[in-house]
């Protein structure tokens, strides 16, 4: 019985152990990474809220026209069906 209880109080601290969080700063910083990187890609913050009249300098005003109408073209409208139905598989059955 004493040997039970000697090896169990170990094994049960090293359970709680395993659950609790090192520290509370860590959730704070996750996406960080991320949030950085996009500030790092961006070139000019300001364009999203002040967007500028005119195209780039040196554009060439087809090929910027072309690009959106591609855009609008691949983003999906909420009242489009899916054209496949959609199937769930699981597992893999033999002799099929």
């Amino acid at each position: 019985m004493n040997k039970t209880i000697l090896l169990l109080v170990p094994a049960c601290a090293a359970l709680c152990a395993g659950c609790e969080t090192e520290s509370p700063h860590l959730d704070s910083q996750i996406g960080q990474a991320t949030r950085h990187l996009v500030e790092a890609q961006t070139l000019d913050p300001g364009a999203a809220g002040n967007p500028p009249e005119l195209a780039p300098a040196g554009a060439d005003g087809q090929r910027l026209k072309s690009a959106i109408d591609n855009y609008h073209k691949d983003v999906n409208r909420p009242d489009q069906s899916v054209a496949r139905p959609i199937v769930f598989e699981v597992g893999q059955q033999q002799g099929q």
